[in-house]
């Protein structure tokens, strides 16, 4: 459970401004998150009658750009997840290697080009499947056809798409029925309002079982952007993310049954086993030659004989106050 990852997504907050983009990257750069995600834009695939066929040549970035971007994000020691909107963005982000996590969205989940190339590529990375809005019927069938694919990792992503989320909404129970059926990561998008206290959403997804958390970032909190709805600020982002990492600590291992030193310390402080009046050897311990006191000394053998040895006949001559277990 420590090795949660952190997910700043960038989305179009940028609206085609790389002079914005690059100031919120900065800002980025200097928080907790573990990998930036952006969403690459190259070619238009809409069409005419689509309201976003006049608006998406505004919100794409040139090539030049991006690498500029990209290299910002690796030389400060941090991931880029690219999420290829368009099949020529797909193209290039693999056959340049530009990317260490590349998602396939939901909306281009079903898209058989973009499985074919990848299939084809064979990509030295994570393929993560944003599985959001599918019956499970359906994601049963595009993960099978995606575990096909010779890559190093495959993953899911969860996370409800509205913006923002009712939290009501979410159903992150969801989290353990994929990891458990698929037997891969998933991680949770949390798209709930800017303005919702999410810190216990995330933490409840963690403990479901997400191994990834994303959240949007944008440079001002509530000032009206794409998807400003459910985006956060880097220093909200920071203080998310320092409570989660106080939810992992507080859970630990949860496949290993542990005391720490202070827990076995407080032990020594149970009720003792102790004689109060000489035994013989045969006497039952219990009252009145034996009772449970509170003591300060130590006791003797294993605890599971506070259980066992009371009624029992003493093994032999015991003085008054010993301790006997």
């Amino acid at each position: 459970m420590s090795n949660i990852r952190f997910i700043a997504e960038t989305a179009f907050s940028h609206e085609g401004s790389f002079s914005y983009l690059e100031s919120l990257v900065s800002k980025i750069i200097k928080s907790r998150a573990d990998v930036v995600k952006f969403q690459v834009l190259l070619e238009s695939e809409y069409m005419p009658d689509h309201p976003m066929a006049d608006k998406c040549q505004n919100l794409m970035l040139s090539k030049k750009d991006w690498l500029n971007i990209f290299e910002q994000i690796k030389s400060a020691g941090k991931k880029v997840l690219v999420l290829p909107v368009d099949f020529c963005a797909l193209q290039w982000v693999v056959s340049e290697n530009l990317a260490d996590i590349l998602e396939v969205h939901s909306v281009n989940l079903f898209r058989r080009d973009f499985f074919e190339y990848l299939k084809m590529a064979r990509p030295e990375f994570e393929i993560m499947l944003s599985v959001s809005g599918y019956e499970l019927e359906s994601i049963d069938y595009i993960v099978s056809q995606y575990k096909r694919i010779q890559i190093p990792k495959l993953s899911l992503m969860f996370g409800f798409q509205s913006f923002p989320t009712k939290p009501e909404k979410l159903g992150l129970g969801r989290i353990a029925l994929l990891r458990d059926r698929y037997g891969l990561e998933v991680g949770y998008a949390d798209h709930t309002a800017w303005s919702c206290d999410s810190a216990s959403l995330l933490a409840a997804s963690v403990s479901l079982g997400a191994v990834t958390i994303e959240k949007h970032i944008v440079l001002e909190e509530g000032a009206e952007r794409i998807d400003y709805n459910s985006a956060v600020d880097s220093s909200t982002l920071d203080d998310l993310i320092n409570e989660i990492k106080m939810v992992i600590s507080a859970t630990g291992d949860v496949e290993a049954y542990f005391l720490e030193d202070t827990e076995r310390s407080y032990g020594d402080r149970r009720l003792k086993l102790v004689t109060t009046d000489s035994v013989s050897a045969g006497d039952k311990l219990m009252p009145p030659k034996a009772s449970y006191l509170w003591t300060t000394r130590k006791a003797v053998g294993h605890v599971t004989g506070l259980f066992e040895r009371f009624g029992e006949p003493a093994s032999e001559d015991l003085p008054e106050s010993s301790i006997i277990i």
